[in-house]
């Protein structure tokens, strides 16, 4: 971290622009995750919200709190919420169920009414 205090002292002091270094990690995180491009649908969440996915180190998880981002357009709040109640294994411990259930082709019930996701 004694690297990052350094390039956030640089920019400010060369560029004007302040950047701290909890914000320089997370740059970092995202680009070591995603060293290609990060993907579209990610950059479309606000920065708050980028932060917040990039801790959780699983593209999957990523991958899956992106979309619930998007679709039901959660805060920064429902997002944490989310994260904190572990929507994610809850979903695929779900999803895993249902697709072994003799009546899974019927689509009696979305998972989307298991976890109690408004639409």
């Amino acid at each position: 971290m004694l690297v990052l205090k350094e390039i956030s002292r640089g920019l400010k002091k060369d560029l004007g622009v302040n950047y701290s270094e909890q914000e320089l990690y997370c740059m970092q995180k995202l680009y070591l995750m995603y060293p290609d491009s990060p993907p579209s649908k990610l950059l479309s969440l606000s920065w708050e919200h980028i932060q917040i996915l990039l801790n959780l180190f699983s593209k999957s998880k990523i991958d899956f709190y992106v979309e619930k981002c998007i679709i039901y357009k959660w805060s920064i709040l429902e997002l944490e919420k989310a994260i904190m109640n572990d929507m994610y294994d809850k979903y695929m411990y779900v999803e895993k169920q249902y697709q072994n259930h003799p009546f899974s082709d019927k689509k009696f019930l979305k998972i989307q009414d298991i976890l109690w996701i408004n639409e």
